[in-house]
């Protein structure tokens, strides 16, 4: 799924003779190397890529979006024209389907699960709001259009702890239950956070605090 229209996309790209060509990459293509100690944490963006386990089905995604970088700038090459790569990491909103941490907390708020399973109490994430992601790539795909291409976190470099998380949606919620701390899913990095000197750099800084953002949720999620 990932592969297969980026490489569509390319050649239409080669076809049409297009100026810039912008593709939506992940944070997972370094996670590996940071849990194995070969990139730092804060990351930034010309660290070592590696997928993990290849016998592990999440680790495709990783691998699909590290095939499509190298496609991305290897097709820039023969067709001269701007790429734009963005590493997005966490990126939620009112919107957002049901299977990641914020969303997948609030509906175990909403049903009042008690205990309250926490899968990976002792990870971290950054998580950044889609209004500001929404800036971010603003940002980028202006410096893209005036020929100033390449490779962008786009996320907070804020770190938060899961158990720190779960922590402000029992306070956004009301509701405070008993933690039920569990391992992380197999796979699943220890750390995640962006250096994003880089994106300051084009004039970017997060406007939405994270609690802000999880209320925003909490109201939608409620109707």
């Amino acid at each position: 799924v990932n592969m297969r229209p980026t490489l569509n996309a390319l050649d239409a790209a080669l076809e049409s003779g297009c100026r810039t060509f912008f593709f939506a990459s992940s944070s997972e293509n370094y996670a590996a190397s940071v849990d194995r100690g070969l990139a730092p944490s804060p990351t930034p963006e010309d660290v070592l890529l590696a997928s993990d386990d290849s016998a592990l089905p999440r680790w495709s995604y990783a691998a699909s979006k590290i095939a499509g970088e190298s496609a991305v700038f290897g097709a820039a090459k023969l067709g001269g024209f701007t790429p734009i790569v963005v590493r997005f990491h966490n990126v939620y909103g009112p919107r957002m389907g049901p299977t990641h941490e914020i969303p997948e907390f609030l509906a175990r708020a909403r049903a009042k699960v008690d205990p309250f399973p926490v899968f990976g109490a002792d990870q971290t994430r950054s998580f950044l709001h889609v209004d500001d992601a929404g800036r971010a790539l603003r940002a980028v795909l202006k410096a893209a259009l005036e020929g100033h291409g390449g490779l962008y976190n786009i996320g907070s470099d804020r770190e938060t702890g899961i158990a720190d998380l779960a922590q402000v949606v029992f306070d956004v919620t009301g509701f405070h239950p008993k933690v039920d701390a569990r391992p992380a899913p197999p796979g699943s990095v220890r750390r995640r956070v962006p250096d994003t000197r880089k994106l300051r750099a084009l004039g970017f800084a997060p406007q939405r605090e994270l609690r802000e953002g999880i209320a925003e949720c909490w109201q939608r999620l409620r109707g």
